[in-house]
């Protein structure tokens, strides 16, 4: 699927609970960034494995919330910057 400006929509990684099995890659809108936040258009993204382990439930006590979109590292580029920002 495309948004019309032909780039696809983003993709998250998005826990939809506890368990690996509740891990998923979805299409979730495009964020927009309030006063003092950046966008950023990632180019690389990663989890790393302590935290796959704390939500399959063996390392930690994560607490379950539903749609919580997940990064542990990433890299981009600024798209977009909310009111007040002026350096980045």
């Amino acid at each position: 699927a495309s948004d019309g400006k032909g780039e696809a929509p983003m993709k998250a990684m998005v826990m939809g609970g506890l368990g690996l099995a509740n891990l998923a890659l979805r299409d979730v809108p495009d964020p927009k960034p309030g006063p003092g936040q950046v966008l950023v258009r990632m180019k690389a993204a990663s989890l790393n494995f302590r935290y796959l382990l704390t939500l399959d439930g063996k390392y930690g006590g994560m607490q379950k919330r539903e749609d919580l979109i997940l990064l542990s590292d990433g890299a981009g580029e600024v798209a977009e910057v909310g009111a007040g920002v002026r350096e980045w």
